[in-house]
Parts: structure tokens; C-alpha cells; sequence
């Protein structure tokens, strides 16, 4: 088939491959490429011939039909070495003719400020490239579509070259005259990533002291070493002599903690609750062992004894029913063990010893003993609240005036600083106010309370 009559397709896909077999239905020869031969196989048993690239297509072909992705494989296809543009055939003349009658037989290229333009017979070209970033390399495609509507034969394939690689912050879009905003979405696409989802192990780290740092090289390993410091490697400034001594570092402020003599420091005693343990942790020796290792400290009990441990190891199988194990019956201790309701508990005797018993949770607790807090919160629970501004608010208009001069003379620091003058009329009105006050109070308060 002659050359005039034959169709070069590049792009295959499904808007692609539907035009292709219809040029075949119309008994065009089409010369078919894909970057996948696979893709073009079923062209070719039905009929179409393999081109092994642009060059091939654009020698053999007369006309050269391209559906392909973004602008830069556009040009590539087009303008590349091997491309449509610098291995297409001779045009003939009578079309050569009626390009140049229609676009005249030259063009002229000049610049004004920041504007270029590109002048031929059919139009005018004009880029403004004022406060671009235009470097040596960059060029822009201009398409002179012939068979598209008259407002839309001449089009810039894109605002920005398509020369050398550039990267650009987009700031905004623009619609028409309207300028828009950017979308979050397509302002996080287009974003570096939020410093704060940096993971830790992606930050450098400019390490300047080995000794806590060792030889971390990004946040993430400084971190880790940092968690391996050693308590006497942490700088400690004591404010209190009584408990830390001269303690320079967080170790010795712990070691002097635990060496104090509670008992000879009755004002410690209340500071804390009962119960409050300083250093001691027990441990199991190993799994399924009997052996319980427990560390030195110092433990305050119920009955406000402060009592220094030493510490050790305790074997439990040595204890027994009625002497170390607080429980009736072994079925007892079996049944607490398997809800967790037996618990090991520390007990001081005369003289400072220290033993240990297993006993059950009740015994280990003992009975309701709150602290100071605690009694308020449950105070204030159990009892309703006086509020005085409701009352104020149920008075008439000239006995809520009484009131709040009252309030504002009782405050100390408010506006009458103590002292009010009532006349014969507010102070009568006070009077049935602080019966009012009484009479609430009495609702809610026992009668010790009264």
C-alpha cells in the first residue's frame, strides 16, 4: 500500500487501540509501536504492522497518530534524536506550498522587557517570563492544531519549559482570572514531609559528648544510648541536706535516701501514708522457684514505723500454715493464689527485724484508712453544697443589694476594705439574710456539726 495511505499508532492503550482498529477496519496499513511488543501482539494478528520505533514510523508513514502520557514523553517522542520530527520524510510540495502560504515563509523572534515574542504570518506567540526562572537550555512547545476549533488551533502545551529540570513551590492555582487556593490534600502531595512525621532515625545528630551519647550518629540512636545512663552519670543539685547530704550525682541522692534513719526523723513520718516503700523490690530468683530475692530499702508501716531492711533472699517453701502463711487451710492459699488475692508482705518486729509473711489481700490492705485528701473528696461528696450566689440570686432586688454590699465589706480586700454602713432599713434586711444563711447550713449539717 502506498505511503500516502499508511497509519503510524503509537499508544496502544484503550482510547488508543479503539482508533487503531478502526483505521484498520477503514483499510488503512497501520504501523503499530509499543514500548511492550506484547502490548501491540493482538494488532498484529489482526493485521498491523510492527515499527520498532518513532524514527521507523515517521520514515514509513505519512501520518502519525500519538496517544502517549505527560508532556515530557510528548517531547521526547516528537523532538527527541530519534523522534517523529527529525526523521519524518521530505514533505511534499504542494503541502509544503500551502504551509507557507498559510503561516508565511518566515518568522521573527524578539523581546521586550521580559515578554518574547514569536511573530509569523498566522499569529503572535508572547511569553512573559518576568521573575521566571529561565536558565540557558529552556524551551516551550507551541502546537498549531489544524483540524481543531479556530480558538483553540494555537496552544501552549505548558507555561513552564520544558528544557532543563526545574523544580517549583506552587503557591496557588488560578481558574480563569480567579486566583484559588491550593487544597490541603494537594498542598501535603506537593509539600516536603511535616518535620514532625520525620521518624527519629531519619534526623542527623551532631554528636559533641560520647560519654552519653556513645557514638550515635541520628536522634534516634542518641536517644536509645541515652536510655543506657547510668545514674551516676546524671548531675544532681541538692537543695535539701537532711535527706541527700552532698549528693553530687542521682545515684548518691538515691543512696543517701535509703541510708536515712527514719526513726530518728519524726517529721518525715508526716510527709508520707503508710505503706510507702523506699528501694525495696522483690524479685523472683527464676521461673517456677520458690527463692524470692529482695532489695535493701526502708518501709513504713501501719502503726507509723519506719523501719529500715535489709534485704535477702527468702525461700517461701519454709514457711508454713500459722507461721509465715497467714491462711487457715492450704485449700485456702490455693484458691487466693489462683484469683491473686494473696499478696507478700513485709512485717517489723521488736528490734528492728524484718519477716516476711504471705497473707491475704484484706490482711495486706487492711481495713478503710484514707488519707486527708481522700476524707475531703468523700466529704464533699456526701455533703450537698451551699451555693451563695443561688441564694443571692432568690432575693428581692433591695434585700440582694444589702447582701452584696455585705459581701464586698466581708472580702477584707474589697471595695468597702472590712466595714459597711447599713441603715436601720439594710441592717434589719441583713439579719433576715443571715437567718436565711443559717437555716441552709442547718439543712445539710449534723447536729455536732451545728
Amino acid at each position: 500500500m502506498a505511503r500516502e495511505q499508511s497509519v503510524g499508532f503509537i499508544g496502544l492503550g484503550i482510547m488508543g487501540g479503539a482508533m487503531a482498529r478502526r483505521l484498520m477496519a477503514a483499510g488503512h496499513a497501520v504501523h503499530v509501536h509499543a514500548r511492550n511488543r506484547d502490548r501491540a501482539a493482538p494488532f498484529l494478528r489482526e493485521g498491523a504492522l510492527w515499527a520498532d520505533g518513532a524514527a521507523a514510523l515517521a520514515r514509513s508513514c505519512a501520518t502519525v497518530l500519538t496517544i502517549v502520557g505527560g508532556p515530557e514523553d510528548v517531547a521526547e517522542l516528537y523532538l527527541g534524536e530519534d523522534g517523529l520530527v527529525a526523521n519524518a520524510a521530505p514533505v511534499p510540495y504542494a503541502l509544503k506550498q500551502e504551509v507557507v502560504e498559510k503561516l508565511g515563509d518566515g518568522f521573527d523572534i524578539s523581546m521586550s522587557g521580559s515578554t518574547i515574542s514569536l511573530q509569523v504570518t498566522a499569529f503572535v506567540a508572547e511569553l512573559d517570563i518576568a521573575e521566571a526562572a529561565v536558565v540557558r537550555g529552556d524551551y516551550w512547545l507551541v502546537e498549531l492544531r489544524r483540524h481543531a476549533p479556530e480558538t483553540e488551533r494555537i496552544r501552549l502545551v505548558r507555561e513552564t519549559p520544558v528544557g532543563i529540570l526545574h523544580h517549583y513551590c506552587t503557591l496557588f492555582t488560578a481558574k480563569g482570572e480567579e486566583i484559588q487556593e491550593i487544597s490541603d490534600a494537594r498542598r501535603r502531595k506537593l509539600s516536603f514531609p511535616v518535620l514532625s512525621d520525620l521518624p527519629a532515625d531519619h534526623v542527623g545528630f551532631d554528636n559533641h559528648c560520647a560519654k552519653l551519647y556513645g557514638d550515635a550518629e541520628n536522634v534516634q540512636e542518641a536517644l536509645d544510648n541515652l536510655c543506657d545512663i547510668s545514674a551516676e552519670d546524671i548531675a544532681f543539685e541538692s537543695n535539701c541536706p537532711s535527706l541527700y547530704d552532698d549528693a553530687k550525682t542521682v545515684q548518691e541522692a538515691l543512696d543517701a535516701l535509703c541510708s536515712i534513719d527514719f526513726s530518728v526523723h519524726d517529721s518525715f513520718r508526716l510527709l508520707f501514708d503508710w505503706g510507702v516503700v523506699c528501694g525495696i523490690v522483690p524479685k523472683l530468683a527464676k521461673r517456677d522457684s520458690s527463692i524470692v530475692t529482695i532489695s535493701a530499702g526502708a518501709y513504713l508501716d501501719r502503726s507509723g514505723r519506719l523501719t529500715k531492711f535489709a534485704g535477702g533472699e527468702f525461700d517461701l517453701d519454709e514457711l508454713k500454715i500459722g507461721e509465715g502463711i497467714v491462711f487457715d487451710k492450704p485449700q485456702a492459699l490455693s484458691e487466693a493464689l489462683a484469683k491473686g488475692e494473696a499478696c507478700l508482705a513485709l512485717a517489723a518486729e521488736e528490734g528492728g527485724k524484718t519477716r516476711v509473711f504471705v497473707v491475704p489481700q484484706a490482711i495486706a490492705y487492711g481495713p478503710d484508712d484514707p488519707g486527708f485528701a481522700e476524707s475531703v473528696r468523700r466529704c464533699v461528696e456526701k455533703k450537698k453544697v451551699i451555693d451563695i450566689k443561688d441564694l443571692v440570686a432568690k432575693l428581692p432586688e433591695q434585700r440582694k443589694a444589702v447582701a452584696t454590699k455585705i459581701f464586698l465589706a466581708t472580702t477584707g480586700d474589697g471595695a468597702f476594705k472590712g466595714s459597711a454602713r447599713l441603715n436601720r432599713a439594710e441592717f434589719a434586711e441583713a439579719n433576715t439574710f443571715h437567718e436565711t444563711l443559717v437555716q441552709s447550713f442547718s439543712r445539710l449539717a449534723t447536729d455536732e456539726e451545728t
